[in-house]
């Protein structure tokens, strides 16, 4: 991370000064030139409305700041830590930032079509989609119960959130 993403940063920490937050976000700034040049930026919505607020929070913040600069949320290079409650325990899942948008759909309900979580997150290329989805559902760290058995994901698939989930660790890598 470069000096004035640093700086940047710690000046939007003093502009967004919320004591009464306590989910541990992190961002980081990187050069458009850090990255391979596409005229594509796969997007996605991630349906948290304390990230939604943050990350409208510092849109305004770096706008305000340099102004004529462009701001893109790549979040196809993003990661998440997720503090995740389990029967046999606390959990931390490192996860996609796909897959963070994906899990934060499961707080407000147990089970969800391949259709309805397409909506809510809204990836736009639908092979990364199933990608990011079926690994979550690999028998290595089956976070989330697919309907079918098949090994592939298939258009009438459900997902449940598996509340049963045991691991050994503690720390778990999602991908």
């Amino acid at each position: 991370m470069s000096d004035v993403s640093s700086f940047s940063l710690s000046v939007f920490s003093s502009y967004y000064d919320d004591d009464d937050n306590d989910d541990n976000q992190s961002k980081q700034i990187l050069c458009f030139s850090l990255y391979v040049h596409h005229s594509y930026h796969p997007s996605c919505t991630i349906p948290c409305r304390a990230i939604e607020e943050c990350q409208s929070l510092f849109t305004m913040f770096y706008n305000a700041r340099y102004e004529g600069r462009k701001l893109i949320w790549a979040t196809q290079y993003g990661t998440a830590d997720i503090k995740a409650n389990y029967a046999s325990g606390k959990r931390d899942l490192n996860v996609s930032t796909y897959q963070m948008a994906m899990l934060s759909l499961f707080n407000d309900k147990e089970t969800y079509t391949l259709q309805e979580i397409a909506t809510a997150v809204d990836i736009e290329d639908e092979m990364e989609l199933k990608r990011h989805l079926l690994s979550l559902c690999t028998s290595k760290h089956r976070i989330l119960i697919k309907s079918s058995k098949a090994k592939g994901i298939h258009q009438d698939d459900t997902f449940t959130y598996n509340e049963a989930f045991t691991s050994r660790l503690k720390r778990i890598k999602g991908k």
